[in-house]
């Protein structure tokens, strides 16, 4: 299996590059301030972003999707494990993290799931 590898200094120049092209960079310039995840997932992708139960083990908490697939999820009312088919451009993310507290964990998986999108989705273009 081939797997693909970036440096570090490479990933920096690509989340620099995304922030420097948004909003004409203002997010990297004047004071902190949150970035607006949400909204470069959906407005600048135009990827779509639904929240389920990944898992009953909680532990996925992210999925992003490339192509017409069936994913499995856990539905905690029947307490069994369900298929549903995502469509690709869809960021998958675990119910769990919209509770307040898990806040910040929310922000980082959007941001990862968005990196794969970013990083892999040529791959599946034209496939």
């Amino acid at each position: 299996m081939n797997e693909m590898f970036y440096r570090q200094s490479a990933l920096d120049c690509i989340a620099n590059g995304l922030l420097k092209n948004y909003r004409n960079g203002m997010y990297l310039y004047g004071a902190p301030r949150s970035i607006p995840i949400e909204e470069i997932i959906e407005v600048e992708y135009k990827l779509t972003i639904e929240y389920v139960k990944l898992r009953k083990s909680g532990n996925v908490l992210g999925q992003t999707v490339f192509e017409n697939c069936f994913v499995p999820v856990y539905d905690k009312e029947n307490e069994q494990y369900t298929i549903i088919e995502v469509q690709p451009g869809t960021i998958l993310i675990d119910e769990a993290l919209l509770e307040e507290e898990n806040m910040g964990r929310y922000r980082y998986t959007l941001a990862h799931e968005l990196s794969h999108w970013i990083l892999h989705h040529k791959i599946f273009d034209n496939s």
